[in-house]
């Protein structure tokens, strides 16, 4: 996917001079950096990565399986009353789009993807907040195209 600037990193060192993963806010209002910690499980929360990366995974994931593996991974397997989940995705908004997002101590991501046409939207924090409102705003613009400069 030319995803060039992701990886997995078995230590904060291999991280980069100079890495920020997140900043803390003092009683003074000032931010601060964060020490740089490392997912001990690194499938679940070990990406390092850039938000062009992450697009690029966004639009491209389905080129990585076979076609009819990658129907299965955005179509419910769960049954009624359970939260909509393809084979690694988690499914919303009836099933119309893709999502994978992430909350660690010092950072907040959410990926959605528009699977009728391969949209994806990103939303990026650097410190651990609520993402619905913006992720929200971002929807409504596929929507409704007098949001689309939300």
């Amino acid at each position: 996917l030319g995803m060039r600037d992701s990886r997995f990193p078995a230590r904060s060192q291999d991280i980069g001079p100079g890495a920020v993963s997140g900043y803390a806010v003092t009683a003074t209002g000032d931010f601060v950096p964060v020490p740089t910690r490392i997912c001990t499980i690194q499938a679940l929360g070990g990406l390092w990565s850039t938000p062009a990366d992450l697009i690029r995974l966004g639009t491209g994931w389905a080129s990585l399986i076979p076609a009819p593996l990658a129907r299965q991974a955005v179509t419910r397997q769960t049954g009624p009353g359970s939260h909509s989940v393809g084979l690694g995705w988690l499914l919303a908004r009836g099933g119309e789009t893709a999502v994978f997002a992430g909350v660690a101590a010092d950072s907040a991501a959410i990926v959605h993807i528009r699977l009728s046409d391969g949209r994806t939207h990103l939303v990026l924090t650097s410190r651990p907040i609520s993402l619905e409102s913006v992720d929200g705003r971002l929807l409504r613009s596929w929507t409704n195209p007098h949001h689309e400069n939300d």
